[in-house]
């Protein structure tokens, strides 16, 4: 993955964090998700609800190179947020 980053007006967008996304971000990754729940069926067709999920429990291992993109996603966040900008 490469970022390009012609114009900013961002302060905090200079070429060496750009690069540091770039390097940080992780070619390939791999994550699990195990749930555990009940299912509900309605054979009804006036039901306008036909399945209800009932999560009793959902575990997720995810590959360790995910936690430097999640916390780049809280800085984007924080940056994103402070700006009078849309």
């Amino acid at each position: 993955m490469n970022f390009f980053v012609y114009k900013s007006s961002f302060p905090q967008f200079r070429e060496e964090k750009i690069k540091m996304i770039e390097r940080k971000t992780p070619k390939h990754s791999v994550s699990f998700t195990d749930f555990l729940g009940d299912l509900y069926f309605s054979n009804s067709k006036v039901d306008s609800l036909r399945l209800k999920v009932n999560p009793i429990k959902m575990v997720s291992l995810k590959d360790k190179n995910l936690a430097d993109i999640e916390q780049l996603e809280s800085i984007f966040e924080k940056l994103l947020a402070n700006t009078k900008e849309k």
